[in-house]
C-alpha cells in the first residue's frame, strides 16, 4: 500500500515540475553600470622605455589622435558641459580607474582636454586604456575633477608646479593643477592675457612691450631647488627671434637658484647659480621660427643637466652643475628676476615643473608625442554587453499569452521567442512574437488549455544580444488536469480490482480533490463546458468511491471480501479438497 502512495506522490510532483521557471542571467566584463566606451591606444613606437605614473593629455574632437579619428559620438551621448564628469578612463583591464583632470570641456564645439594618469606604460607592446562614457551616471567625482579639484591633481604625483594657463578664478590669476596649488599672479589683469593654446585648451600671450610676467610667491618651497634632481618641461612659441627671453627662474645670476632662458642665438640655456658663479648647460638647435610650437625642457640629475627639444635630447656645451646655495626667491615665468628684463615675447601653454625626480628621455619623447596629440588612438564605440530581461513572467487571459518583464541592463529592446516542444535556444529557434522597446506582450489566439508554451527572452543594444536568455511557460493546465484524472482514475481501477479499503478512501480524496480544483479554475467562455464536464464526473466518481467506503465501513452494510481476502479462501478451499482425495477444482 505504501508504495502505491508513494508513486502517486512522484507522478504528482513531476507533472507539477513541468510549470518551474528558470531565468538565465550573465555578467559581462565591464565596468559596472556604464553603457558605453572607446578604445583608447598608446603607440609603443613612441615609447622608447616603459613608463610609470605617466599624465598623458586626451584630445577628444572630430580629429583626435595620431589617425585622426573621430569620437564626437562622446559629446553626442553627453550633451552638456554639465555632464562632463559623467566619464571614466580605465586601464586595459577595463575596470581599474585612472584619474583625469579635466582641462577644458566645450560641448558646443565638440572639443574636450583630459590630462589622464597613466599608472604603467609599455615599451614593448601598445598599451590600451578605455573611456566610458554615460549620461544616466552620477558625476565621477571620485577620479575625475576640474582644474584645481582635489581628484584632479592626483594626475600629476611628482609635479611640483604645474600649469594649463587658464585664467583661473579670474584674470589676473593662473591655477597651479598640481597638489601644492601654488597659483600664479599676473603682473596686472590680462597682464598676460588668456589665448587660445596650439594643441592645448588654453595660453597666454606674454608681451614684451610691458613687459608681462606671472609671479609664484616664495612661500612655495617646494620649488627651492638646491642639491635634489628636477626637471622641467614647457610649450611655447616665439614671437620674437635672437633676443634673451627668460621662460622661467628662480634665481639671479652669479647669485643663487637656477634659470630656464633662450640667449640670443634662440638656443636653450639651462643655468644654475652660486655667489659669483655659476653653470650653463647649452644646446645645439635653436629657436628657429616664430609660427611653431616648441616641446622644451630639461633634467637635472646631480651634476649634469640634460636640455631637450620636441623630445629629443639636444645639448652642445654640457657643464658640470654646482648645487645652489640657496633657491628661496619667488619664481617668475616670463621675466628676468627683478621683473624688467629678458621679458618673453610669444605664447605659453604648458609648463611643468617636477621635484625629486630627474625625468628619462623616454619620458621627455612621449610627453611631446602626447601633447602634440601624436601618442594616442581611437577605435569605434564600443557598447555594453547586455544583460538578459529580469522578472519575465507570464500570465493567462482568455485565450492569449501575456507576458511582462525588467528591461536587461543596458538594454534597449527585447526579443521574445515562442516554442511549443522547449525553451527556443537561439533567435530562430521558434515563432517570433514580440521584438521592441517595450516591457510587455499579448501573444493571442492560442490553445492555452491542452498546450504548454515556452518562451525565451532576449535584450538587444547596439553592441549586440544578450549571451544568455530569461525563460518561462504557461499553458497545458487542461492537459495537467486530464493527466491527473487518468491518475486518479487508474487508482479506482486498482481499489476495484483489489478491493482495498485504503485505495476507496484514496479514491474519495483524489475525486473530490479534483472536482473542487476544476470549480475554481478559470476557463475561456468557449471553453466553459470543458470545466463542468470534467467536474462533474470528477464528482461522480467521488460519490462511487464514497458509496464503496460506506460498504466496507457502515455498520451493518454489507462487507466485499478484500483481494487478500479471496486469496485466502480460495487456498483453503484447495487444501481440504486434497486432504480428502476429492477431485481437484479444475475437474469440477
Amino acid at each position: 500500500m505504501k508504495k502505491w502512495l508513494r508513486l502517486t506522490l512522484v507522478v504528482l510532483l513531476s507533472i507539477l515540475s513541468l510549470v518551474t521557471t528558470t531565468p538565465v542571467i550573465a555578467s559581462p566584463g565591464w565596468l559596472s553600470d556604464w553603457d558605453q566606451r572607446v578604445k583608447l591606444t598608446i603607440d609603443n613606437t613612441d615609447i622608447d622605455a616603459a613608463l610609470s605614473n605617466f599624465p598623458i593629455l586626451v584630445y577628444l574632437s572630430a580629429s583626435s589622435g595620431r589617425n585622426s579619428d573621430d569620437v564626437s559620438f562622446v559629446f553626442d551621448e553627453l550633451t552638456s558641459d554639465d555632464n562632463r564628469k559623467k566619464i571614466a578612463i580605465t586601464r586595459a583591464d577595463g575596470i581599474t580607474e585612472c584619474y583625469v583632470e579635466i582641462e577644458k570641456w566645450d560641448d558646443a564645439n565638440e572639443q574636450a582636454w583630459l590630462w589622464v594618469k597613466v599608472l604603467s606604460v609599455a615599451s614593448g607592446a601598445d598599451t590600451d586604456l578605455y573611456l566610458y562614457y554615460d549620461i544616466t551616471q552620477a558625476d565621477n567625482d571620485t577620479y575625475v575633477g576640474d582644474t584645481n579639484d582635489v581628484v584632479a591633481e592626483n594626475v600629476w604625483g611628482d609635479g611640483y608646479f604645474i600649469t594649463h594657463f587658464k585664467d583661473d578664478p579670474n584674470n589676473t590669476h593662473i591655477r597651479d593643477s598640481s597638489s601644492y596649488s601654488s597659483d600664479g599672479d599676473k603682473r596686472a589683469a590680462n597682464q598676460p592675457i588668456e589665448a587660445a593654446g596650439d594643441k592645448t585648451a588654453y595660453a597666454q600671450d606674454f608681451n614684451s612691450a610691458n613687459p608681462d610676467y606671472i609671479e609664484i610667491p616664495a612661500d612655495q618651497t617646494q620649488l627651492d631647488f638646491t642639491s635634489e634632481d628636477f626637471s622641467l618641461i614647457m610649450r611655447f612659441k616665439l614671437d620674437t627671434l635672437l633676443t634673451t627671453q627668460m621662460l622661467f627662474t628662480r634665481g639671479a645670476f652669479n647669485a643663487d637658484g637656477w634659470y630656464f632662458f633662450v640667449d640670443s642665438s634662440s638656443r636653450l640655456f639651462f643655468r644654475t647659480n652660486q655667489l659669483d658663479a655659476g653653470q650653463t648647460t647649452r644646446s645645439n638647435a635653436s629657436i628657429s621660427s616664430t609660427s611653431v610650437y616648441y616641446t622644451a625642457g630639461f633634467s637635472r640629475s646631480g651634476e649634469e643637466a640634460l636640455i631637450y627639444i620636441d623630445g629629443v635630447e639636444d645639448v652642445n656645451i654640457p657643464a658640470t652643475h654646482t648645487n645652489p646655495t640657496t633657491s628661496a626667491r619667488t619664481a617668475k615665468i616670463g621675466i628676468h628676476d627683478d621683473k624688467t628684463q629678458t621679458p618673453t615675447d610669444g605664447k605659453i601653454e604648458f609648463l611643468g615643473v617636477f621635484g625629486g625626480v630627474s625625468l628619462t628621455a623616454a619620458f621627455h619623447k612621449a610627453f611631446d608625442e602626447s601633447i602634440t596629440d601624436d601618442l594616442l588612438a581611437f577605435d569605434g564605440e564600443e557598447y555594453a554587453l547586455t544583460l538578459p530581461p529580469t522578472n519575465f513572467m507570464l500570465t493567462i487571459n482568455g485565450n492569449n499569452i501575456l507576458g511582462s518583464w525588467t528591461l536587461g541592463q543596458h538594454a534597449i529592446t527585447t526579443i521574445v521567442i515562442r516554442g511549443e516542444n522547449r525553451f527556443p535556444d537561439s533567435l530562430t529557434d521558434g515563432t517570433e512574437v514580440y521584438n521592441d522597446i517595450g516591457t510587455s506582450f499579448t501573444d493571442t489566439d492560442l490553445g492555452v488549455e491542452l498546450t504548454q508554451y515556452y518562451y525565451s527572452a532576449w535584450s538587444h543594444n547596439d553592441g549586440g544580444y544578450s549571451a544568455d536568455y530569461a525563460e518561462d511557460s504557461i499553458g497545458g493546465e487542461g492537459m495537467l488536469t486530464i493527466g491527473v484524472i487518468v491518475l486518479v482514475l487508474v487508482l479506482t481501477v486498482v481499489a476495484f480490482w483489489r478491493k482495498e479499503p485504503m485505495l476507496y478512501m484514496v479514491g474519495v480524496i483524489g475525486w473530490l480533490f479534483m472536482t473542487f480544483y476544476l470549480a475554481n479554475q478559470s476557463y475561456p467562455a468557449e471553453n466553459e463546458y470543458l470545466k463542468y464536464a470534467m467536474a462533474v464526473f470528477c464528482l461522480s466518481m467521488t460519490l462511487v468511491m464514497a458509496v464503496q467506503v460506506l460498504n466496507v465501513y457502515f455498520p451493518g452494510g454489507a462487507k466485499w471480501p478484500t483481494y487478500n481476502e479471496r486469496q485466502a479462501a480460495y487456498k483453503s478451499k484447495v487444501a481440504g479438497l486434497t486432504r480428502k482425495g476429492k477431485k481437484s477444482l479444475w475437474e469440477e
